[in-house]
């Protein structure tokens, strides 16, 4: 059987799988609310039924492998929307790492913002992000190099970390200025990005002009109480969170910073802007982390948004909360990168 034709076979299943998603976790929705009203908060319908689908394709078992986990993440692969107008990716390798450009024609051609998708370091792609660092590009008017940095457990800690360093000096070495840079990512590219700025402090480096985190994972010994008292509000599951912290570490100590940022030192690095959903599992990381910046006069902007999950910025197209939060979000790179001019 041609390799293309069982390639069309498998996307139609697939496709057929989340279509099937999306009517179950349509009428469930509807009947949850006709008899209890909103699962959250004020959620409108559209806003809950894609959490629950988005829950539902989200893997649980214990015996999950790396393609378990990847699975959720890459169907954002399917059924895939045109970028929007003016939005322009160009491949690059970073230094040996594989990135892409996303720049529009207004892009500040001395000022960018280095991505780190996330994914838990298993998952995701600069392809799986492109929605997301699209709307980045055109709210902050900077362009966007994102990484394609190595995933585990294929590459486990410190690979990322090495990637996200060597893609931050080749920015230098092609002329950026270090205050001309901000770096940032979501989930473990929020995490990732705040461990680049650990150890670029601790190597005696140039800091950026400031980095920020959306939902970031900042701690993978999981020991947030909201781990446990928003697991019935959030798409994300324990299990995920800890297979993927097991596959990324391997051996590793959970609890060392450059893994875990939360156990670091925070003193002495650039402005950091972190916003987290009231609603998801990784709330307290980011409340955590904010509290202990902030007690070593490391200046920190902290935004909790209420009733919002794990990376509501994804919803951007379809919620306004989402569009505001990333609006947020470009109102600080912009800040950091003017501040610096």
């Amino acid at each position: 059987m041609p390799m293309n034709y069982q390639s069309a076979v498998t996307q139609m299943g697939r496709l057929a799988e989340l279509n099937l998603h999306i009517t179950q976790t349509g009428l469930t929705t509807y009947m949850r609310r006709q008899l209890h009203g909103p699962r959250r908060g004020n959620w409108p319908w559209h806003f809950e039924w894609m959490i629950e689908l988005m829950n539902l394709r989200t893997p649980s078992t214990d015996d999950l492998t790396a393609a378990d986990v990847r699975f959720a993440m890459n169907q954002a692969e399917f059924g895939a929307f045109p970028l929007p107008p003016g939005i322009t990716v160009t491949p690059v390798s970073a230094g040996g790492v594989p990135a892409i450009w996303f720049t529009q024609e207004e892009s500040r051609p001395d000022q960018v913002i280095l991505y780190l998708h996330g994914g838990g370091y298993v998952s995701g792609s600069p392809f799986t992000h492109r929605y997301l660092i699209s709307e980045l590009v055109r709210v902050t008017g900077r362009k966007v190099l994102a990484l394609d940095y190595r995933l585990a457990p294929e590459a486990t800690y410190p690979a990322a970390l090495e990637d996200a360093w060597t893609g931050y000096w080749w920015l230098l070495a092609h002329g950026y200025d270090a205050q001309q840079i901000v770096v940032g990512g979501d989930s473990a590219g929020g995490g990732l990005s705040m461990a680049l700025l650990l150890a670029l402090r601790d190597a005696h480096a140039p800091q950026p002009a400031g980095a920020f985190g959306l939902s970031p994972w900042l701690d993978l010994t999981l020991s947030g109480l909201t781990i446990s008292t928003n697991r019935d509000s959030d798409y994300l599951n324990r299990t995920i969170l800890k297979r993927s912290a097991e596959f990324y570490l391997g051996d590793h100590s959970p609890r060392d910073p450059l893994a875990s940022p939360l156990f670091g030192d925070l003193h002495d690095l650039a402005p950091i802007f972190i916003q987290a959903g009231t609603a998801e599992m990784l709330l307290d990381d980011a409340r955590r982390f904010a509290r202990h910046a902030a007690a070593t006069n490391t200046h920190i902007e902290f935004e909790p948004w209420e009733n919002m999950v794990h990376v509501w910025h994804f919803l951007f197209m379809i919620d306004p909360q989402a569009r505001l939060a990333i609006e947020h979000a470009g109102r600080f790179i912009r800040e950091q990168l003017i501040e610096k001019e």
